[in-house]
């Protein structure tokens, strides 16, 4: 339990060393379930008198305690939002445009931290008060003294000065217009991206801070979408999503969010696998809430589904829902080949998850498989076909996948996947390459299907299997044959294809 008592007395203590030890020890308690007691003790308020800058000769040798003190405090509101207001009403804010004025980088920085978790703590009348109070009438000094700090932690490689900049400008850009007008003609913008770009220690937080402070630059400043497109940000964000770190995940989904209302940043995303990433986002069991309602708003907003990000926030399976939903109207409806394509990727890295599979069936998934597998894309234009089959091998990938789950085999039977997945091979069955690679990966996907029973075994023969795939035993390709002896294997679990396969001189390999 917290000797609050105690601990107020140890930090006004006239010993530097044990008011130290004492705040130390606050610090490493501030984003901790003891965080409550913390404020509710009042420690938070004893905390903003030690945050003070130095003004006698005794002061200046107790001058470190005036950063980690603003640090701490950051931590605090971080955990207790509601401790804002109780630091507002001390004075916070005269206090910390006190620090600014001293021009000493590591008060600075301790100081941006403090100002970011005021900003960010979730109340608009805090965020007037800095406005008005902090950054209205001295944005000469303030983004100045943020791009100093910037620049001195890039030059550095300072992690903590890094992301303290990172977290003013955001406050700044935010603030007031005359703030951010100085930010763009200092050529911040690129700056930041560099950061972002940049090869740092604790990469995640600084990616993390700075995605924030470009999220914002953004919202206030549309034009950035083409330079963050320009200096070709986009392959570094997915690959930092694919990281799932907890630090930078939410900011990189937000700036994702808002680079897909950019053609040429959507184009990009789409082709590196945002989609696909947003399914697994979705469908990750661990992964925070808010995180899941970004991935799924981002592929409504590409879609054009209405959605209110609002009614998804604690409801998973309206977030899967809205995801599905989004998927299946632009595998319905797009008329673009890139997309068509990351959307059936997208659906098939899905495939695996039981609750994926049950979603897009639920919403009308095999319909749609049925469609693609069964055209002919012979009939198509010669620069279409390429695309088509790559749709179609997904396709049949979903198909395999969804079978896959005993629930739902049946179903998958039911809406004659089986029939068209042996169409695709007929329609396939001349020509080498993208042909052949859809003729096994459509063989292959029959092998779920007919299951270890044998009750779907004799609609394969009617449809034709038979014929199709002793012709692919005979391939010259190592891998058709090895599909094809594997499907046969299956179906001559039937008497009648047994001595079919003897009668033809078919001798199958034991695998």
């Amino acid at each position: 339990k917290l000797n609050a008592q105690k601990l107020t007395a140890d930090l006004h203590s006239s010993s530097a060393e044990i008011s130290l030890l004492a705040l130390q020890g606050v610090y490493s308690l501030a984003d901790t379930d003891l965080s409550a007691q913390l404020v509710a003790a009042g420690i938070h308020t004893a905390l903003l008198q030690l945050a003070k800058l130095p003004e006698s000769t005794e002061e200046v040798k107790r001058a470190d305690i005036m950063p980690i003190s603003l640090l701490t405090l950051a931590k605090i509101i971080k955990s207790q939002s509601g401790a804002a207001q109780d630091l507002l009403k001390a004075g916070v804010l005269a206090r910390l445009l006190k620090v600014f004025h001293s021009r000493v980088p590591g008060w600075e920085a301790a100081a941006s931290q403090l100002l970011h978790a005021l900003w960010t703590a979730g109340d608009d009348q805090i965020r007037s008060e800095i406005q008005s109070k902090v950054v209205h009438g001295h944005e000469q000094e303030l983004v100045p003294a943020a791009l100093e700090l910037l620049e001195s932690g890039v030059f550095n490689k300072h992690i903590e000065a890094l992301v303290s900049a990172v977290r003013l400008i955001e406050v700044l850009v935010g603030s007031t217009a005359t703030a951010k007008s100085i930010i763009l003609a200092k050529g911040a913008e690129r700056v930041l991206v560099q950061v972002l770009t940049g090869n740092f220690s604790d990469g995640d937080r600084v990616i993390g801070a700075t995605a924030q402070a470009l999220v914002a630059l953004v919202d206030q400043h549309q034009p950035t979408l083409q330079t963050l497109v320009d200096q070709g940000v986009v392959p570094l964000l997915l690959t930092e999503l694919r990281q799932f770190h907890e630090t930078a995940t939410p900011s990189v989904l937000e700036l994702v969010h808002r680079m897909t209302n950019h053609e040429r940043a959507q184009s990009e995303l789409v082709a590196g696998g945002l989609l696909s990433l947003c399914g697994q986002v979705v469908y990750k069991r661990e992964v925070k809430d808010q995180w899941r309602v970004l991935a799924a708003v981002i592929v409504a907003d590409i879609a054009k589904v209405a959605c209110d990000p609002a009614l998804l926030e604690g409801k998973q399976e309206l977030q899967r829902r809205l995801l599905v939903e989004g998927f299946i109207s632009m595998a319905s409806a797009s008329t673009s080949p890139a997309l068509h394509n990351a959307v059936f990727d997208a659906m098939r890295d899905m495939g695996p998850s039981r609750e994926a599979s049950e979603e897009l069936v639920a919403q009308g998934v095999l319909p749609l498989l049925s469609e693609v597998l069964r055209r002919n894309v012979s009939e198509e234009h010669v620069v279409a076909k390429q695309w088509l089959m790559s749709t179609q091998r997904s396709a049949a990938m979903i198909t395999a996948l969804v079978a896959l789950h005993p629930r739902l085999r049946h179903v998958v039977a039911k809406a004659n996947l089986l029939e068209a997945l042996v169409l695709c091979m007929a329609i396939h069955l001349e020509g080498d390459n993208l042909f052949a690679q859809l003729r096994i990966t459509a063989a292959a996907a029959l092998v779920p299907i007919l299951g270890d029973d044998k009750i779907y075994d004799i609609r394969a023969i009617d449809a034709g299997a038979l014929e199709l795939l002793t012709f692919m035993f005979y391939s010259p390709s190592g891998q058709e044959q090895l599909v094809a002896n594997r499907v046969l294997g299956v179906l001559s679990r039937q008497h009648a294809v047994t001595l079919m396969l003897k009668k033809v001189g078919v001798q199958l390999r034991t695998l």
